[in-house]
């Protein structure tokens, strides 16, 4: 009988103005107030989005994280990095002196905990919009300061870069092997050689916007002249291995055919442009 009366009264209640005013009013005063009095310092998260051919590549990925840091280290606050999708990147690089760590259920959306902020790629903007954004937060109380967009305009300080890049970040485990493995095929001091078709082979998908050249023999030609670049470049460096990386699969494979060139094997995708979470492919 007590059961019955608790069907009824739940049937009742669901959907009732009694239960939305709980959900709605109640339910989110109590979590502003667990946040605002156990909370003691404003966070910046920089969140990569899930909205699939909306968000930047992983090199473009990685200087926003350390131009963002710079930004939270100047102000004085806490950083973290929400970076899930399509892989999670404490998966491959792990908190070095810094520790940007978080977990999903723990970023608020609640915009009323949360100040929430597109950056653009501006260096003075988006300085000048992650201050506005801090002093925000401390004005209207809020614990989170979420920061989307692409800010990856780098100084040319090279130095600095590498140093808020190391505060950051050191690989994990698996991918510190994989480089060992590689530099151990290379045997010895090398040079870095980076092309990028941008889909101009036709094997490297990257939205609409980058189109294939028309011709097979158009695409050879291409691969050829490149080649014949790798070859100038051993001239400069006879002594030396090429490690030669590329977002083309097609020209990776005629390029290894050059005895003094090493190329990592594996499969390619864009990370903006693929749904795939195959932890091989990531790691490549």
């Amino acid at each position: 009988m007590a059961k019955r009366k608790s069907n009824i009264f739940k049937r009742l209640f669901h959907g009732s103005a009694l239960e939305r005013f709980f959900i709605f009013y109640i339910h989110p005063i109590r979590i502003r107030w667990i946040y605002k009095t156990k909370a003691n310092d404003n966070t910046f998260i920089y969140i990569i989005s899930g909205s699939l051919y909306g968000t930047p590549g992983l090199c473009d990925r990685l200087r926003s994280m350390v131009n963002m840091y710079e930004c939270a280290k100047k102000i004085g606050v806490e950083y973290k990095i929400a970076h899930f999708i399509p892989f999670d990147i404490y998966n491959y690089l792990k908190p070095n002196a810094v520790d940007w760590r978080i977990r999903e259920d723990q970023i608020i959306y609640d915009t009323r905990i949360a100040q929430v902020n597109k950056t653009p790629s501006t260096r003075y903007l988006y300085d000048w919009i992650t201050n506005k954004a801090y002093k925000t937060a401390v004005k209207k109380r809020k614990r989170q300061i979420h920061i989307y967009g692409n800010p990856n305009r780098t100084d040319d300080d090279v130095e600095k870069f590498s140093k808020l890049y190391n505060e950051l970040f050191k690989p994990s485990d698996e991918l510190q092997k994989l480089v060992d493995w590689n530099k151990s095929q290379i045997g010895g001091e090398y040079v870095s050689v980076t092309t990028r078709f941008q889909n101009l082979l036709g094997d490297f998908f990257e939205g609409d916007k980058f189109k294939p050249l028309e011709t097979e023999q158009e695409k050879q030609d291409y691969i050829n002249r490149c080649i014949a670049k790798i070859e100038e470049i051993h001239k400069m460096h006879p002594n030396k291995k090429i490690l030669v990386t590329s977002d083309s699969i097609r020209f990776l494979e005629a390029a290894k055919n050059l005895p003094y060139v090493h190329v990592n094997p594996g499969k390619l995708v864009h990370v903006a442009f693929t749904e795939n979470t195959d932890y091989d492919i990531h790691m490549k």
